[in-house]
């Protein structure tokens, strides 16, 4: 039997209502990379693509984790999980 996800809720919270600053301060409105060292292998890592307009989240998807998540979010606050994990599907 597979393992159940919560769709539900965003994997990150924190990120409701976050405003996301480029380099200067300025509330952004790109595509960010953040790049995080994998627990599981020291020497590789896991990127996380993020869709920024005026310093929030948005689009659809608006983050794009590594394992697969996809999540949709519209000015700063989360709508739904769009993919699950890999390991879930």
């Amino acid at each position: 039997m597979k393992a159940t996800y919560d769709a539900s809720e965003p994997r990150n919270p924190e990120y409701q209502n976050k405003i996301f600053p480029d380099e200067k301060g300025v509330p952004c409105t790109d595509t960010m990379y953040r790049y995080e060292v994998s627990p599981k292998d020291p020497d590789d890592m896991e990127c996380t693509i993020i869709q920024v307009k005026n310093g929030l989240l948005h689009g659809s998807p608006a983050i794009c984790y590594h394992d697969g998540l996809e999540e949709e979010w519209e000015n700063g606050v989360f709508i739904k999980t769009l993919e699950l994990p890999y390991n879930y599907r």
